[in-house]
Parts: C-alpha cells; structure tokens; sequence
C-alpha cells in the first residue's frame, strides 16, 4: 500500500494500538512488535517490546525475530498489523482452542476462510527457526492433524489492510459501528 500499516488512523486509533488493545483484552499476557528498522516511531501509548528487522524479509522472518526475542512461552500469537479490527473475542477463543490436547495450532474461519491471527504452541513456533522453514504457512501444512479451526463471526481475519480499498472499507466500517 505503500503507508506504513502500524500508524494507519483507524477510528482515532493506530492500527498497531488496536492490535494491542486486541490482544490485552483477549488474554494475551506481552506483545512483541515487530517492526522494520528506521520506521517511524509508534505512538507512545504503546508500552511494549519493539524488535526491529531489516525491510527486506518476510512474515517468517518478523516471527522468527520475535520468537528469538521472546521470553520463555507455551503459546504464540502471530497477529499481522493489516488485520487490525480482529476483536478480542476472536483472540481469545483462537488462543483458547490450544487448551485442547491435539492442538497444536489454533486458527480462526470465518464463512469457511483461515485468516488470522493464528496460535501455535511454542513447539510448533520453534519450527519457524528452523532454516529450511520458507513461511509459517509452511508449518501450519505440515501436519493437518494438529490444526484446529475456529469458527468466528469475524470478518475481519480475512480482510487484512492492503490495499487504498481496503483501508476506506475499514474506516467506513468503523464509523458505522458508532
């Protein structure tokens, strides 16, 4: 899109305060901000972990920086910034679902799309730093028996911020939301 997706105003918010707002409200205990190096800085209500990457990677690549930076954990949430209007209760029953004992990576459906966020428990995150991992994609494929889905009423997880359209469609779907 060409604007830096973190400080796109959304509703008087910036995308990446309503992915932390997100993620505090459904349980998520600390969030890793992955962001490329010399970005403008975030808003200063943001308290938490920034890691910077350089601007030539990939999704992976942002995880794996995070992961690496990451305290000890049993659960991980991979949230991409572009689908910042994914509600709290999305989160929450996303991250819920590796209470079951199969589950090892937890995603939302919504009308019978995947879309984000996408949990995995720590093991199956520690697969993205293996080398020959080419995309998170790649690990949530590799064994569909691990997978669960759940299903939401969230459009949200499939529609992410990348294009002028979308980003009108989300401000139209905010101010109508009152």
């Amino acid at each position: 899109m060409g604007l830096d997706k973190a400080l796109l105003d959304l509703g008087g918010m910036t995308a990446i305060e309503r992915v932390v707002k997100a993620c505090s409200e459904g349980g998520i205990e600390q969030a890793i901000i992955v962001r490329r190096s010399g970005a403008a800085p975030l808003p200063a209500v943001i308290e938490t972990r920034v890691v910077e990457v350089s601007g030539a990677g990939e999704m992976s690549d942002s995880f794996r920086a995070a992961l690496t930076a990451a305290p000890p954990h049993e659960r991980v949430l991979l949230f991409p910034v572009d689908h910042a209007l994914v509600d709290r209760e999305t989160v929450a029953a996303v991250t819920a679902r590796l209470e079951l004992p199969a589950a090892k990576i937890s995603l939302p459906l919504w009308r019978e799309r995947p879309g984000h966020p996408i949990a995995l428990t720590a093991s199956v995150a520690a697969e993205v730093l293996d080398p020959a991992t080419h995309s998170v994609r790649d690990v949530v494929r590799r064994d569909p028996e691990r997978v669960v889905a759940v299903e939401v009423d969230d459009p949200w997880v499939c529609a992410g911020l990348n294009t002028p359209g979308d980003l009108q469609q989300a401000r139209e779907f905010l101010r109508t939301r009152g």
